[in-house]
């Protein structure tokens, strides 16, 4: 193993390099490491309030999914969806593919109470 200078690391070695130290908060100091804390605190508070929601939702003594209370969605979060799919287009196709299966499960469960 050999040590290899800054100006010797490629474009893509400097990019992993560069994003590597960011992620640890080294890059920008005191700034950047709020920024994660932040995003860290974000992180598990909505994964604490998804849990307390499903708490308060579901049904006593199941472990099933809380019964839907709306098949519409609001205007704005269809807005937000739609502005999603084009930031993120691998989240757009897991929510597209997750919405086919949840209909072919409704469609599989009519068929099975008739």
């Amino acid at each position: 193993m050999q040590d290899i200078p800054w100006q010797q690391y490629s474009a893509l070695g400097k990019t992993v390099e560069f994003s590597v130290a960011t992620h640890q908060g080294k890059q920008f100091g005191a700034i950047n490491q709020l920024a994660l804390l932040v995003v860290c605190i974000t992180l598990v508070t909505t994964v604490i309030a998804g849990i307390t929601m499903w708490l308060k939702r579901r049904s006593k003594n199941t472990l099933s999914a809380p019964i839907a209370a709306s098949s519409k969605l609001p205007f704005g979060l269809k807005i937000t969806i739609g502005i999603l799919f084009v930031l993120l287009p691998l989240a757009g196709i897991s929510f597209v593919l997750i919405s086919i299966l949840v209909y072919i499960n409704q469609l599989v469960k009519l068929k099975l109470a008739t």
